[in-house]
């Protein structure tokens, strides 16, 4: 009798053990798939993947894929963050080419720019590092190659890590010129996941043809700095950004009245070397 209890005991501990070192199996969440295909552009691109990747990123997005190897199946694959504590499991989503994906903004990972982010994928219960991860394998023309590797952290666990990216200097909102190569780079800081396009008479007034991309910077109210830059030669130049639909001059600088019919719009005046960033009344 005595014998048995101590079975059961060892079974138990040994449960626990396991449980420690594979994940907390007991108070783990699982979160809705990751919903890509609200990105249009991102959605195209996940579509087109034919082959799991290694770790990379699409503008400031984070991508994960796998694929089980040739003849086998996975009911389920999940993500799981070592900053988290592996509390929360993240699925990943089947495309029809077989290949379980997973995409997370930067921003909602809550990791700052130039640290690492440790992982854990979850296929079918089995913990397990990122296969690809070390390699730059199958990455998308579109997608830029993350630092990666598969490495232990202090409990001897295997894990994946990846090394964000830095994104560098700072940004100001306005227009920066660059004289020498005729460029003007717009920054405007917005809420993530805003779409921001350049309405000018550069392109006829066309609402949809210079999106801005959002960077990695943020301003000290969590704002992302979205950029766009352009061609421009010396002249006057009218303009007006489009916010999610909405008309945007600019009431930062000074107020200008140009007798034109297109409503309030900002304008760059002069020489490439001497903008005025101003708007109209």
């Amino acid at each position: 009798m005595a014998g048995s209890k101590l079975r059961i005991r060892i079974i138990i501990l040994l449960f626990l053990v396991a449980g420690f070192f594979a994940g907390p199996l007991w108070s783990q969440t699982m979160m809705e798939p990751s919903r890509f295909v609200e990105d249009i552009d991102l959605h195209l691109l996940v579509s087109r993947m034919d082959e799991p990747a290694a770790p990379f990123l699409h503008e400031n997005t984070l991508i994960l894929s796998y694929r089980p190897p040739s003849g086998e199946k996975a009911r389920s694959v999940s993500v799981a963050f070592e900053h988290e504590r592996y509390n929360t499991l993240y699925p990943f989503m089947r495309t029809k080419a077989g290949i379980y994906v997973y995409t997370a903004d930067l921003d909602e990972l809550r990791i700052e720019p130039g640290e690492e982010l440790i992982y854990r994928l979850v296929v079918d219960g089995l913990w397990m590092t990122d296969p690809l991860a070390g390699s730059r394998q199958n990455i998308p023309p579109e997608g830029k190659v993350l630092s990666s590797s598969k490495t232990r952290d202090r409990f001897g666990t295997s894990v994946t890590s990846v090394r964000l990216p830095d994104p560098g200097p700072s940004l100001e909102p306005g227009v920066q010129v660059d004289p020498q190569n005729g460029k003007a780079l717009f920054v405007h800081p917005a809420d993530p996941g805003s779409r921001i396009f350049l309405v000018s008479d550069i392109t006829g007034w066309d609402p949809f043809l210079m999106p801005f991309e959002p960077s990695s910077i943020r301003d000290s109210r969590g704002r992302r700095f979205y950029t766009l830059e352009v061609s421009v030669k010396p002249g006057v130049h009218h303009y007006y950004l489009l916010i999610d639909g909405e008309r945007y001059p600019s009431g930062r600088y000074q107020s200008y009245e140009y007798p034109l019919n297109y409503g309030r719009v900002s304008t760059l005046e002069g020489k490439l070397d001497v903008f005025t960033f101003s708007t109209a009344r």
